[in-house]
């Protein structure tokens, strides 16, 4: 068992409510981080552990075991005492109760979970950063097809001149190059819209 919870970086503890006393398994000062020395054989002892952020939150939830019985789960951070560096705990507890419902005692397991909690701020950070890109690409793509509308008026009333002006090679003169760059200014934008395509998938 010993071995077991070293493994996987978790303590596991009972706490009598009556007299506030704290039990910890030995593996307790390696994975809270605390100094040569340091107890931790009271309550409060082990709630002043925990980040003034999430203190509050944690101990009405073990208060609320306490008063109703069953079981909870609570994460919290607290600050390591060897390297101040900040990490996540998972406290899983149950309290077993005596027919009357006043509790016995709590029993339960601390786990480490800050390599967990840091992949799940991660995925959040590139959940953020796809929507903005899907954002962006929905704007472009939105810009591109008003672009691409603009050439067209002029290309289609260019094609229209032609037609009532057969025969008149002044006019077609004069419409044909303006088509010619209205067609160059299509077929940049739509360079720009494959571009884009080639971007998503990577090439």
């Amino acid at each position: 068992l010993r071995m077991a919870l070293t493994a996987a970086c978790m303590v596991a503890w009972r706490y009598d409510p009556s007299t506030g006393q704290v039990v910890l398994s030995d593996n307790a000062a390696e994975v809270f981080g605390l100094s040569p020395g340091t107890t931790l054989d009271h309550i409060d002892q082990a709630f002043d552990l925990v980040h003034p952020e999430d203190m509050e939150r944690h101990r009405a939830t073990v208060n609320q075991a306490v008063e109703m019985g069953g079981s909870y789960l609570s994460q919290f951070r607290i600050a390591r005492s060897d390297n101040g560096a900040v990490i996540w705990l998972e406290d899983r507890g149950h309290a077993m109760c005596q027919e009357r419902g006043a509790p016995v005692r709590l029993i339960g397991v601390v786990m480490d979970i800050t390599e967990r909690k840091r992949g799940e701020e991660e995925r959040d950070r590139l959940v953020v950063r796809l929507r903005e890109q899907d954002q962006r690409k929905d704007e472009f793509l939105a810009t591109l097809a008003h672009e691409l509308r603009n050439p067209l008026a002029p290309i289609r009333n260019g094609l229209q001149i032609m037609r009532l002006a057969r025969g008149d090679t002044d006019a077609c003169d004069r419409v044909g190059p303006m088509m010619e760059r209205q067609v160059a200014q299509m077929v940049h934008l739509i360079d720009d819209l494959l571009d884009l395509s080639r971007i998503s998938l990577g090439k």
